[in-house]
């Protein structure tokens, strides 16, 4: 993911496998919030956030600190 691809809009809409694609260090904060790509792989962060029925904005902040410490 590029720097310009972090808006959190961009994330959230982002698949679980492709975010792990990005940055392995992503599983840490996706496990955190029982997710896993065994079988939400193919869901957006927003799908599987409203699946596990947890709020979104924390996830994604998290996430973009991790991806833009790559950037």
């Amino acid at each position: 993911m590029q720097a310009t691809s972090l808006t959190p809009d961009v994330i959230a809409e982002t698949t679980l496998a492709s975010l792990a694609d990005a940055n392995p260090d992503v599983m840490a904060v996706l496990r955190q919030h029982g997710f896993d790509l065994c079988c939400g792989g193919g869901l957006s962060l927003s799908q599987a956030a409203q699946a596990h029925n947890v709020e979104l904005a924390p996830i994604v902040a998290d996430l973009r600190a991790i991806l833009a410490k790559e950037a």
